[in-house]
């Protein structure tokens, strides 16, 4: 059953990513390509049981992703490598991305490769360019004016609470604007930090997956210090590393602060687990919490907060769509499910795909000694 339900969740990653996704096999013939794929070049599927490597690459690149092909089916990776695939019209596509080997018991059987489209990516930059710089300037001038007034608010709140005067209803009235107006300067905030992930182009790195994480979870506990929050978990520093940057722990803040909030005992259990993904080079990440769960319309809608409905509860904040933007940078993928089957009022469990990767030294090392740089046993 978990196979089943890992093959169902990278399916739906591989049909929705934005990336063109191959697996190819050692005589360059297709074995797989995602809709993106299809979309791009103009192919259909049934196209793709006659054509091979040469007929969907760019005349002039051929012999070098021949050499590169040859490469991986001989156990190397390639983290950036750039080619030029043509359409089916014969129109070049330049791409850039990740070429590694497939493997099966042990043994290769294709080679996997995920590109990003270079000239979309270059049309869409230039598009934006204009519309970027004047919605900056509105954006930066309309959170200048709210957080000065959330200022002044907070001034004048604080100064009546310091007379010790007021009448208790009415201090209890007082507190509760104290509470909003910093609800809504985080508010501010977080869509400052969402703008600052859309506008930013990724600079991606090697990540220690256990170190962030712990480190999150020590930052989220100081905002709550009279709660705790259990972790039942092997992940480790040094055990797991992936393709992020600095956003990953912001991501990982984000999930915590929302079982803390959601779950209010006083100690907040959450289940981590971590695995590879066989024959993929992704990391599946599962936060599994104890608390009262989710509707299926709730989860559909949770990481859009323009489509919620019920704020209240749930606080001001746009945290979790900011985690998907991140997770889509780094080429990764959420989702929430129960964390027993079946069960919504069980508890939720936040599924996360991410991009495996390695530390400098052990790519090092896997050159030297041919090894499996970038794949999964």
């Amino acid at each position: 059953m978990s196979r089943i339900k890992d093959e169902v969740l990278l399916r739906a990653f591989l049909d929705n990513a934005h990336e063109l996704i191959q697996s190819i096999r050692p005589d360059g013939s297709l074995e797989y390509v995602n809709p993106t794929w299809l979309r791009t070049l103009g192919y259909t599927e049934d196209d793709t049981d006659s054509i091979k490597l040469k007929d969907f690459v760019f005349p002039g690149y051929v012999r070098k992703t021949e050499e590169a092909l040859s490469k991986v089916m001989n156990g190397q990776s390639f983290h950036d490598f750039t080619t030029t695939l043509q359409t089916k019209t014969g129109n070049p596509v330049k791409v850039e991305g990740i070429f590694f080997p497939r493997y099966k018991d042990k043994h290769i059987e294709a080679a996997g490769a995920i590109f990003r489209d270079l000239n979309k990516q270059t049309d869409v930059r230039d598009a934006l360019i204009h519309e970027r710089s004047r919605v900056e300037t509105i954006l930066d001038l309309i959170t200048y004016d709210l957080t000065n007034f959330n200022k002044e608010i907070l001034t004048i709140l604080a100064d009546a609470l310091s007379t010790n005067e007021l009448p208790q209803p009415l201090e209890n009235l007082f507190r509760e604007g104290v509470n909003e107006v910093e609800r809504s300067s985080n508010f501010l905030s977080n869509i400052m930090e969402l703008w600052r992930v859309a506008r930013r182009a990724p600079h991606l790195l090697s990540c220690d997956l256990g170190e962030t994480f712990h480190a999150a979870k020590e930052l989220v506990e100081k905002t709550y210090p009279h709660r705790k929050l259990a972790l039942t978990t092997s992940l480790e520093s040094g055990q797991y590393y992936v393709t992020a940057d600095e956003f990953l722990l912001e991501v990982f803040k984000s999930l915590l602060h929302y079982h803390m909030r959601n779950d209010t005992r006083t100690i907040v259990q959450l289940d981590v687990e971590v695995e590879s993904l066989s024959q993929t080079s992704f990391l599946k990440l599962q936060l599994k919490d104890h608390g009262p769960g989710m509707s299926d319309e709730e989860k559909s809608e949770i990481f859009n907060h323009l489509s919620q409905k019920h704020h209240s509860s749930r606080g001001l904040g746009l945290d979790l769509t900011l985690v998907w933007h991140v997770l889509e940078n780094y080429g990764g993928f959420i989702r929430v499910d129960d964390r027993i089957e079946g069960q919504p009022k069980e508890g939720s469990n936040f599924i996360l795909l991410l991009r495996r990767s390695q530390t400098r030294q052990s790519r090092q090392n896997a050159r030297r000694t041919g090894g499996r740089d970038g794949t999964l046993s």
